[in-house]
């Protein structure tokens, strides 16, 4: 093996490392135990941080509110499993 490739493999297996150790750290402080119970609505809204939309490319697409025809279409021809729930 060249000396180019153990550089690169050895770079590889710390990224991996790092990653690794990342995610079990992130993965524990997320999880709960069994039978821990959601928070309630007030709760959650209270940890919530709203923040404006900050891509000025998408402020068409932020302002833009389809036609009633328009959702008619979609709703006919959408394959969503739940669809037979929505509100008419």
């Amino acid at each position: 093996m060249r000396q180019g490739g153990r550089l690169t493999l050895g770079a590889i297996a710390v990224t991996a490392a790092i990653l690794n150790a990342g995610w079990r750290a992130s993965a524990a402080s997320t999880t709960q135990p069994v039978g821990f119970a959601p928070l309630s609505d007030q709760a959650a809204a209270a940890l919530v941080q709203p923040a404006a939309e900050v891509r000025p490319l998408n402020s068409q697409g932020n302002h833009t509110v389809p036609s009633p025809r328009m959702v008619k279409a979609w709703r006919k021809h959408n394959k969503m499993p739940y669809r037979r729930f929505r509100r008419r």
